[in-house]
């Protein structure tokens, strides 16, 4: 699900969105400082959808905080219905979500971008749940699908089968090239909340008419969460390269909500697996419509956000 993998993966666009209306997902990371300990402890008292999430990158040069991204949604029936990413150069990134409905369960979400090209679609089983993803290229060079598996028979996936092809447009005659990757994994839950996930895998890149051989994954993804849901620490064991801690997040919730997270990092010194140091590299800042959401969802948001709905340790769905 990222490069740590050893392979490279064709990536559309710069954040993978997947949808469900009722299915969320949380994932972990070391509970970090007071602010994170507040939430843990039940700060989370007003969980609500997202109206501006502002990213922020550290210079380390001033230590100040420079602005880096604005993503903004809206909705419509209290669901969502556009974000719109403000990189600060160039025009905003807009993408809009139109749902179709079965009852009060989604059974279908259509992904599109600005020029209302279909980008993503996600189709959902009679609980809710994702149940197969499309994602599309802009150019029409590849197309994936991701299959979902919920082997505990409750809101959380525990096996997704990612299936890509490609084209060359400039000769598509030549032979068609595949990538697979099945994600395997253990999931622990709090509650509707998850407490730990644990990520492993196989993966096979190969040209058609030639052999396909799978492999491992470089390493198994551990996330740790705090008792509502939100992430507190990562950490890896890679069969190369430095095993060990990678993330925490240090967490403030203010009138019952997160306000801002900021990402640490664990530097490594000589290799080592224990010895090192957390850094801080980059912020996150959160504002709120009046939107009720339910702690469950509200965790996937949060998780979604801070390390990515798409990454190497879980996939998180939010809405």
């Amino acid at each position: 699900m990222n490069d740590r993998k050893g392979i490279t993966i064709m990536k559309t666009r710069k954040n993978i969105l997947l949808a469900v209306l009722t299915v969320v997902l949380a994932a972990g990371m070391m509970t970090a400082c007071g602010g994170a300990q507040e939430a843990a402890d039940g700060g989370v008292s007003d969980p609500l959808m997202p109206e501006t999430v502002t990213g922020y990158a550290l210079d380390y040069e001033t230590e100040e905080w420079v602005p880096t991204t604005t993503t903004t949604y809206t909705y419509q029936d209290g669901m969502l219905a556009s974000r719109t990413e403000d990189f600060g150069d160039g025009e905003p990134v807009v993408t809009t979500f139109e749902y179709t409905m079965n009852g009060d369960m989604p059974s279908d979400l259509k992904q599109y971008n600005d020029e209302h090209k279909l980008m993503k679609e996600y189709m959902y089983d009679d609980a809710g749940r994702v149940d197969r993803v499309m994602t599309y290229s802009y150019d029409g060079s590849s197309a994936m699908q991701q299959i979902y598996q919920y082997g505990n028979e409750d809101l959380y996936f525990t096996m997704v089968l990612h299936e890509t092809e490609m084209i060359d447009l400039d000769d598509p005659s030549l032979p068609v090239r595949r990538m697979e990757e099945v994600d395997s994994l253990e999931v622990t839950t709090n509650g509707d909340l998850l407490a730990k996930t644990v990520n492993n895998g196989l993966y096979a890149n190969w040209t058609e008419g030639d052999e396909k051989v799978w492999e491992r994954f470089n390493g198994a993804y551990t996330a740790e969460y705090d008792a509502t849901g939100i992430l507190s620490e990562t950490s890896a064991v890679y069969q190369e390269g430095t095993s060990g801690k990678e993330y925490k997040f240090d967490v403030t919730v203010e009138d019952g909500h997160v306000t801002e997270i900021v990402r640490n990092r664990f530097n490594h010194e000589g290799g080592s697996e224990e010895d090192g140091e957390w850094v801080a590299d980059s912020k996150l800042v959160f504002t709120y419509t009046d939107i009720e959401a339910t702690p469950a969802q509200y965790a996937a948001m949060i998780n979604a956000h801070i390390l990515g709905e798409g990454n190497g340790y879980y996939i998180y769905n939010w809405y």
